[in-house]
């Protein structure tokens, strides 16, 4: 009977330090998700394109930018500003300067204008 009551108090326990774990957990995601700058949503990994043709850039806005920056990475390499300020409209028409390495390693970052500390990085993909 002790023994029986001892394993139900360790059951509960256990339980209740799981839930608060779980809830802890899912508030830690909350928050992340929150704090979510930007999402890059094109290019992603694996996209080939083309120097002289026309891509969109297109990635999911902060709620705290009115207005971005947008800039071409090769590796860690910062190779153009393809864009110095534009709205923060999820949306950016660029076109593939033919001066351009080939390389899998290309990213593009997104940066809040108002606020530098604030961006992201794409995916790498290719540019030939």
């Amino acid at each position: 009977m002790k023994i029986n009551f001892i394993i139900s108090i360790l059951v509960a326990v256990i339980c209740f330090g799981c839930r608060e774990k779980k809830d802890f957990l899912a508030y830690e995601h909350f928050e992340f998700i929150t704090k979510q700058e930007f999402i890059v949503v094109s290019p992603k990994s694996g996209d080939l394109w083309l120097t002289g043709e026309s891509y969109e850039i297109k990635w999911i806005p902060s709620s705290r930018a009115n207005f971005v920056s947008i800039e071409l990475y090769r590796k860690n390499t910062l190779k153009k500003v393809v864009i110095q300020k534009t709205e923060n409209d999820g949306i950016y028409k660029y076109t593939i300067p033919y001066d351009l390495q080939a390389s899998n390693l290309y990213k593009i970052k997104i940066i809040n204008f108002g606020d530098p500390e604030e961006f992201t990085f794409s995916d790498y993909f290719s540019i030939r």
